[in-house]
């Protein structure tokens, strides 16, 4: 099982997000503890040093660190716009 942690910044950018989406994308992370496999939802970006993403739907995705069983989600946003908010 995995946990998810929203660091302020990604629930600064959730708070600009129109509620349906924030909430779709809240909704998929708690999917995320409740799936008995959940490393198969996350993926390690090779570009970035430690950082995972989660696909939200098709357009939307959270990034973040995996720590154990921790996901701390530091960003969520728009596939074409979220890479570029990322420190490398």
């Amino acid at each position: 099982m995995i946990q998810y942690q929203l660091e302020k910044s990604a629930k600064d950018d959730l708070d600009k997000l129109e509620t349906a989406i924030a909430q779709t994308i809240k909704d998929k992370l708690k999917e995320l503890e409740a799936h008995p496999e959940p490393h198969q939802w996350l993926k390690k970006l090779k570009v970035y040093k430690d950082v995972y993403r989660l696909h939200i739907g098709r357009d939307w995705v959270a990034v973040g660190q995996l720590e154990g069983s921790m996901f701390r989600v530091r960003r969520v946003g728009h596939r074409s716009k979220i890479y570029k908010l990322i420190e490398r």
